[in-house]
């Protein structure tokens, strides 16, 4: 696979902009939003915390897991209901604000015993596989906050082996986000398409 460079990310932008119409994500005071590259923006780091490449890239030509009602995003949370579903780490507001208090994710490792034996398990290697770079990303940038996240993963997983053992509690959890998960059905989707997108009937 290859790679660039981020100091030679704006050479590439404009490369694809001279024969191209290319929008990026740009930082605004109302969030990230799409604008068309004219050589002078940043693209937003909003990037790596609240979407994926494929949802910044390609906002024009597909969008197939964003539903919405009356505008508002249709999430799995608020299809299946908040005792069916358990979610851990931080939101995006909590990100930002992070980030802007200065994320450190040693201290992390420094201050909890679990996390560093974990990230020094990594740094031994596993059946004879060393992830050093892993490990110290972990560490020095950990641009993902996994380590922020650590302790809320941990008690988020302990609630599921809790339910697991619960056969009835578990059962109906189960039943409930299958029943609740339609409305992300592709057939679902491509119908809403064709009569609200294409104009078929």
């Amino acid at each position: 696979m290859r790679k660039i460079s981020l100091d030679k990310l704006n050479q590439l932008f404009a490369e694809i902009a001279s024969k191209n119409s290319l929008y990026i994500p740009v930082d605004t005071a109302a969030g990230a939003k799409y604008e068309k590259y004219d050589g002078t923006q940043t693209m937003s780091e909003a990037l790596n915390t609240t979407r994926s490449a494929k949802d910044f890239f390609f906002p024009q030509t597909e969008n197939l897991v964003d539903f919405k009602i009356e505008g508002k995003n249709i999430e799995i949370k608020e299809a299946v209901g908040d005792d069916n579903i358990i979610i851990f780490g931080m939101n995006a507001d909590e990100v930002v604000a992070k980030k802007q208090e200065g994320y450190n994710p040693k201290s992390y490792y420094d201050s909890n015993e679990t996390i560093k034996q974990a990230v020094n398990r990594i740094y031994k290697g596993i059946n004879g596989c060393a992830f050093n770079e892993i490990a110290n990303s972990l560490q020095n940038s950990d641009p993902y906050m996994v380590l922020a996240d650590f302790d809320s993963y941990r008690a988020a997983q302990k609630r599921s082996s809790e339910l697991y053992n619960d056969k009835y509690t578990w059962l109906r959890m189960s039943l409930q986000n299958i029943a609740g998960a339609g409305i992300f059905s592709a057939d679902r989707a491509v119908n809403d398409y064709a009569r609200d997108i294409w104009g078929i009937r």
